[in-house]
């Protein structure tokens, strides 16, 4: 969108006390609404309820929960800046020019790194839970070996290894 360069209006008078910060929470909303109108944000936006999603069903602490607004906090204030700098460019040049590609570029792997931290957060928690359930099943198998291994040297009489001469067989073990 291209400026009315015809009649420029004037600069505004500055604002201070409290009137200030009613003033900076509406230069914020509008910056969400120009953030709005871009697909990468919006993306964003769809993400970060599915990503609480996952971490609830991971069992996730609230520690988790934090860590991943404040990662998504993040994301979103460097796609802002990003999409700042794409509107600075825009204006400065409107045909092709190489500083212009560099500085989308550069805006764009900054994105991306986010991008990325978001990601490897997601996977940690992911292999965490993962990592727990296989924990779990490894302690549930052992207590199991342990269990027949006990009942097969009850039998026994305590010789490891050796067959017991009475009725129980190891196919009746409920617990293997």
């Amino acid at each position: 969108m291209k400026p009315d360069l015809t009649n420029p209006r004037e600069k505004p008078e500055r604002v201070t006390g409290v009137a200030h910060l009613f003033a900076a929470a509406g230069y914020s909303i509008g910056g969400v609404r120009r953030l709005w109108r871009e697909t990468a944000f919006r993306h964003i936006v769809v993400a970060l309820p599915l990503c609480g999603l996952l971490l609830y069903g991971m069992d996730a602490g609230v520690a988790d929960f934090l860590v991943l607004l404040i990662l998504f906090s993040g994301l979103i204030a460097v796609e802002a800046l990003n999409t700042a700098i794409e509107c600075i460019v825009d204006h400065l040049a409107p045909q092709w020019e190489v500083f212009a590609r560099d500085a989308k570029d550069l805006g764009s792997l900054a994105t991306m790194c986010l991008l990325f931290a978001n990601g490897v957060f997601l996977g940690a928690v992911i292999l965490r839970f993962y990592g727990m359930r296989w924990k779990k099943l490894d302690e549930k198998t052992d207590k199991n070996r342990m269990h027949y291994t006990e009942m097969r040297d009850d039998v026994s009489g305590g010789r490891t290894g050796q067959r017991a001469s009475g009725s129980w067989t190891e196919a009746q073990c409920v617990y293997c």
